[in-house]
């Protein structure tokens, strides 16, 4: 009995076949492209970093110095605990960098869409990072 290319056992063959070679390829590939598991970490701090970043660019913009700098004094602070955050976690200052950005934007697009979604943040970060009383 000779073998032909419409034999079963051709077709079991050439597909096993085919299998070996796809899960040495992808075994390969998966392990020439690694790439660094980052452990998860309190993004809090970033968010409210964003948070106080636009509430001091809109003191700023109404040209309100004292509450603007009060703002930003607390991004900055909360910016940097973020940072430190993300770098214990295996990221790297500009991946944390990135990161606030994203939620800067994530804020500006929902204060525009979901104003609620916005006044659950802004209690968030009042509630945990509060802001020292300068308003007088």
């Amino acid at each position: 009995m000779s073998l032909s290319f419409r034999s079963p056992i051709y077709t079991i063959a050439i597909f096993c076949l085919l299998i070996a070679f796809g899960m040495y390829c992808g075994a390969s590939s998966a392990v020439a492209t690694e790439k660094p598991v980052h452990k998860p970490f309190d993004d809090r701090p970033m968010l409210c970093a964003a948070y106080y970043g636009h509430l001091a660019q809109g003191f700023k913009d109404k040209r309100e110095p004292k509450k603007a700098q009060a703002y930003q004094a607390k991004f900055r602070i909360l910016y940097e605990r973020g940072i430190k955050n993300m770098i214990a976690g295996g990221s790297t200052r500009d991946e944390a960098h990135t990161m606030t950005q994203k939620y800067a934007d994530l804020l500006g697009e929902l204060a525009l869409k979901q104003a609620a979604e916005v006044r659950s943040i802004a209690s968030m970060c009042q509630r945990e990072f509060p802001v020292p009383t300068i308003w007088n």
